[in-house]
């Protein structure tokens, strides 16, 4: 019961962090929003490494890794206009769904 409160705040933690630091990237605010990716990339991994949901991790892990590879090509070539779209329309919803679903198992 335990692991599963952990996940859930963990989920709920990178939800908030990737939305505060797409926020921060719009307004300019590029140290703050680095400083949420980062956080939000430690709690995702976090998230993979002690995934409780693996049925459908499985089925999003053929999605999120294509996603993670053109987020580091935008993070490598310091994009952050697509960082900042890749984060807000494809990893934050991929990540939201994959929260939904593990609530419903």
């Amino acid at each position: 019961m335990m692991a599963l409160s952990s996940t859930k705040q963990r989920s709920d933690r990178l939800k908030n962090a990737l939305l505060f630091g797409i926020e921060s990237f719009r307004k300019g605010d590029d140290h703050v929003a680095l400083d949420s990716f980062l956080d939000s990339m430690d709690d995702l991994e976090k998230l993979l490494e002690n995934h409780q949901c693996i049925e459908t991790l499985n089925k999003k892990m053929e999605k999120l890794l294509p996603v993670l590879q053109t987020l580091y090509e935008a993070v490598k070539s310091q994009d952050v206009i697509a960082m900042t779209d890749i984060l807000a329309f494809t990893l934050y919803p991929l990540i939201e769904g994959w929260e939904k679903e593990c609530d419903e198992k």
